[in-house]
């Protein structure tokens, strides 16, 4: 579902620091005390910072050439429209159910305390807790109690609070400013916007519906809010000295391709390469496209380590994604690449968002899982933004001949 918006922490691009090696002199054995001692520190530091996990020693970069300008590209926005098979589906007037795992009755009940009817509607078992929230329940929450009740389901993966959450940069104005909406759609949306680490937070699809006059406006709804911004990259080839600033954007191993993709275009009279045509075939397929109902399984961290074709089947979790990134990367610091992976960390150091890199500050991302969320090229500050609990950016190689 559509995601984060606008993001008001500050964002490290990277988080840890590299552990340098020290010099060890033969003939002065207290320096080698010494040095065992800073690696015995370092070691202690990371496992503080990052808990049983293990990193990889990141790879330092040195690349001077200057990257693509502004004026370098013809950006095209555009929005990819959700698939109207995919609307008809459900019925969104039904507020979806919220889960609490682990919980217990009591604890339940305390959290959901300001929620009118919770003890009634309540059900537990030996897994925890669950409740189908009424729609005249979640619209007399106040901000405050929707806001603190809200940020702790949006912390559980399939409540509505983590899958269908919109964000929304405040310079942009309430989500009422959305255009398209049907009539009487604003004042629901504003009423029932909730604040997610300080960022405007909307999540309740099936209580905005209920207050629309009939099926055909719920369905234009979710049409308008659903359907997903992209952009169309173009890249000036005619330029004077813009081809090599677009092939600083690439690693050693891709530049050759793109070198004769881009110079093919300025030789045959083109003006400008879509970044799309860059892109890896299957990847240049999906873009701009929703999954079919087949591809519910696909997620961000799949999309990232598919587009260098080290991942053929499900990433079903962030764990699946460690294992991919020790087995087949590297950490970098320094530029990054095209084709590079970026990881969003929480505070937690819990991988909640991967996405590729591609050019300019562009990336090639599925925001979540599941048939409603497309395939995009987006700005990266745009990605971030969508992930209000990021506090770490890392970016990730595939090592060896792999690298493409």
């Amino acid at each position: 579902m559509p995601k984060r918006r606008q993001y008001r922490r500050p964002i490290a691009a990277e988080h840890r620091p590299a552990p340098g090696a020290p010099v060890v002199e033969r003939k002065l054995p207290w320096k080698l005390v010494g040095a065992l001692s800073a690696l015995a520190l370092i070691a202690v530091v990371a496992f503080a910072r990052g808990g049983s996990r293990p990193w990889s020693r990141p790879s330092a970069l040195a690349d001077s050439a200057p990257r693509l300008r502004p004026d370098d590209l013809i950006i095209e926005p555009h929005t990819v429209r959700l698939p109207e098979e995919y609307i008809t589906i459900r019925d969104w007037t039904i507020p979806r159910r919220w889960t609490l795992p682990r919980y217990t009755r009591e604890t339940a009940l305390a959290l959901l305390r300001d929620f009118p009817g919770a003890a009634e509607a309540l059900q537990c078992d030996a897994s925890g807790c669950s409740l189908r929230p009424t729609v005249e329940g979640v619209a007399a929450l106040s901000p405050e109690a929707r806001s603190r009740l809200y940020s702790v389901l949006a912390d559980i993966p399939g409540n509505p609070q983590a899958d269908d959450a919109f964000h929304r940069p405040p310079e942009r104005g309430p989500f009422s400013a959305i255009p398209s909406l049907p009539p009487g759609a604003g004042r629901w949306l504003d009423a029932l916007t909730w604040s997610q680490n300080g960022t405007p937070t909307y999540s309740d699809l099936g209580t905005v519906c209920a207050h629309l006059a009939g099926r055909e406006e719920c369905n234009n709804f979710v049409r308008t809010m659903l359907s997903r911004p992209s952009h169309a990259v173009n890249i000036r080839v005619r330029e004077p000295g813009s081809i090599e600033r677009a092939l600083a954007e690439f690693g050693p191993a891709r530049r050759p391709a793109a070198a004769a993709t881009l110079r093919a275009a300025a030789a045959s009279g083109a003006s400008t390469v879509a970044l799309a045509t860059l892109l890896p075939p299957w990847a240049r397929q999906r873009l701009d496209t929703f999954p079919t109902r087949e591809e519910d399984w696909t997620n961000c961290f799949w999309t990232a380590l598919r587009f260098v074709d080290q991942a053929p089947g499900p990433v079903t979790d962030d764990a699946a994604l460690e294992a991919g990134l020790l087995g087949f990367f590297e950490r970098v610091t320094g530029p990054h690449y095209f084709g590079d992976v970026m990881v969003l960390r929480d505070q937690h150091e819990r991988a909640i968002h991967a996405a590729s890199v591609l050019v300019a500050g562009y990336v090639f991302t599925k925001n979540g899982s599941g048939h409603l969320q497309a395939w995009r090229i987006v700005p990266t500050v745009d990605v971030t933004a969508d992930f209000p609990d990021t506090v770490v950016v890392e970016y990730w190689r595939v090592r060896g001949p792999a690298a493409r």
